[in-house]
């Protein structure tokens, strides 16, 4: 993500020394006003900035100055008195220059070719002539070690550059610029608010993760298809997380991509997130509300209680919230049942909000009173109960996932599956090829042969193995559809450090998750599995005769006297068992 948020800034007027330092040194400067590489930076400016860096007195910090565009290296240093921000000569941060405007990085006219200095100082004479009165400004952001985003601002901008405007900052930045004596020198402001702030989560399927968001955006609900292990679940996860993280309300946004107006302030509703795992016992009851028996000193009462979409609808109808509902196993339980009523709620048009007041259902137990759970009162410490209408707030987001090679269990009829967005999730060949350390696009180029073993490395067994799942999904595919597809997780442990222990774990989860897989999917169906196998009627042996080698799986007679029945099975051999070179073959012969 491009947005992040900010921990410092520093801020300096377009003085006469600043301006020097920036143009670059000129060999004919009798004078030496033209032979720094560096800004000197006013002690209580570079302490702020020191402590976020994190940068010392006693030795030199390697910075790097970054812009949409391009960066350049530095060093942020202290040098009695003063600190200095300081980058090599011939590489300065270009936004802090002059130039022609036409290019991205400069806003600033003028000429940067000039060698003599008298020349040079009526370039910035000029620049301060135009009142355009430039600052010169340098983003930390958290989570950045030693890497400052610079960029040019204008109390009064030309006006192609309005976006590049002093009022553009956060107020909080330019009440600091503003109360510096006579609006000049420089400064550092480090946020305090962001003390508390911890990293943001690290997305381990962020292109998917990616996907699902933009669909949120579009439509309240999203469900995830796809066959086992391809990543579904570990998706949930990410954005459940994603919701639950909450930076401080007011802490300041930059968005590294933006020269000009990139700036927000993260006035973000609350958000929170449940995770439900539907089951054939699962119910409405479970889900929307139901009775449960209670106990009192008059004996046993039945009391109504909500289930989790009421409470996270009534949490986020009270305020500025969000919500992320994650079921997972979606086709485990008979969804239509378990939504039931609120089925008529899920559609977008269907949502509550501020300016809509979307449709309404009355509540299961009307007569009743349902008390709301303490962790969803609107007021901490203030008892609610729920009202006797219900209504769905477009913030409560529902994402699901559900297997579809799941035949045996409840479908997902069609007045469910028309409220969801879906979207397909299959075999990430490109994220199994990149978690296994093979550099991109390199899952195709040439295997060495097979045989000597010791002519092969980690990278090639590697890259075996993304062919190998890529090769049998293909012919899965023709055979029953792509619903039942291997998904990439059957090989994602593929972790050993040693040619020939990655070849012996390679095979063992091809003996123990790839093929018990296909023996379940093809259950009595032969000659598929063989086609899937690649395995070729030519690889037939009568009974009593040796296997042959290099096969992961041969056609075997039928004994004398069984030919009518069935004249062959198919046998699977344990890749384990073999030896290093046959081990090889037999998973080449998959391709």
């Amino acid at each position: 993500m491009t947005t992040q948020a900010v921990q410092a800034v520093f801020f300096a007027k377009y003085t006469a020394s600043n301006f020097r330092a920036v143009y670059g040194r000129l060999p004919t400067d009798a004078n030496a006003t033209y032979t720094k590489d560096f800004f000197q930076v006013l002690q209580a400016a570079g302490d702020g900035l020191a402590g976020v860096l994190p940068a010392s007195r006693t030795q030199d910090t390697d910075i790097e100055y970054v812009w949409p565009t391009g960066s350049c290296p530095g060093k942020f240093l202290w040098r009695d008195p003063r600190w200095q921000m300081k980058w090599l000569t011939g590489q300065k941060p270009l936004p802090w220059t002059i130039g022609n405007t036409n290019t991205a990085e400069v806003s600033i006219p003028g000429n940067p070719g000039l060698q003599d200095p008298a020349a040079a100082d009526m370039e910035h004479a000029a620049i301060t002539a135009s009142g355009v009165e430039p600052w010169l400004v340098a983003v930390k952001l958290v989570g950045e070690d030693r890497k400052l985003h610079v960029r040019t601002y204008f109390r009064n901008p030309a006006p192609q550059f309005a976006d590049r405007a002093l009022a553009q900052l956060p107020t909080v930045v330019l009440d600091a610029i503003n109360a510096l004596p006579n609006g000049d020198g420089s400064g550092t402001i480090v946020l305090p608010a962001l003390a508390a702030l911890g990293p943001r989560p690290t997305l381990r399927v962020p292109a998917l993760v990616s996907r699902i968001q933009e669909a949120l955006q579009r439509e309240p609900n999203v469900l995830l298809v796809g066959p086992p292990g391809t990543g579904k679940t570990v998706a949930l996860e990410d954005l459940q997380a994603l919701y639950d993280y909450s930076a401080p309300v007011g802490t300041v946004l930059f968005d590294t991509t933006a020269w000009g107006n990139g700036w927000s302030v993260w006035n973000a509703p609350q958000s929170r997130s449940e995770v439900l795992v539907f089951h054939p016992s699962y119910s409405y009851e479970n889900f929307v509300a139901g009775l449960y028996p209670t106990s009192s000193q008059h004996g046993i009462s039945l009391e109504a209680k909500p289930g989790p979409l009421l409470c996270l609808g009534h949490w986020v109808g009270k305020g500025n919230r969000q919500a992320l509902l994650v079921i997972d196993e979606f086709n485990r339980g008979s969804a239509a049942a378990i939504f039931g009523d609120c089925l008529s709620l899920l559609d977008k048009d269907k949502r509550s909000s501020s300016s809509h007041a979307g449709a309404r259902i009355t509540r299961p137990y009307p007569g009743q009173k349902m008390p709301v759970p303490e962790p969803y009162w609107d007021v901490p410490g203030t008892a609610e109960d729920f009202a006797s209408e219900v209504r769905l707030p477009a913030g409560v987001h529902i994402l699901a996932a559900m297997n579809s090679t799941d035949r045996s269990v409840a479908p997902v009829d069609a007045a469910m599956r028309r409220r969801f967005t879906v979207i397909r999730v299959g075999p990430d060949y490109e994220a199994l090829a990149q978690h296994l350390g093979l550099a991109p696009n390199s899952v195709d180029q040439g295997m060495p042969p097979v045989a000597p073993v010791t002519g092969w490395q980690l990278d090639d067994v590697s890259r075996l193995a993304v062919r190998v799942l890529r090769a049998v999904n293909a012919r899965i595919e023709f055979c029953l559809g792509e619903d039942f597809e291997l998904g990439h997780a059957l090989l994602w442990h593929l972790t050993a450090s040693a040619v020939a222990e990655r070849v012996a774990q390679l095979c063992m989860l091809v003996d123990t998750k790839v093929v018990p897989t296909l023996r379940m999917t093809f259950v009595d169906q032969d000659e598929a599995l063989a086609a899937v196998l690649s395995v070729s009627d030519a690889s037939r042996v009568s009974l009593g005769q040796p296997a042959p080698t290099g096969l992961i799986a041969y056609w075997k007679e039928a004994p004398q006297g069984l030919a009518s029945i069935a004249d062959k099975r198919l046998s699977v051999r344990s890749l384990t068992a073999m030896d290093g070179q046959e081990k090889l073959a037999a998973l080449s012969a998959l391709l």
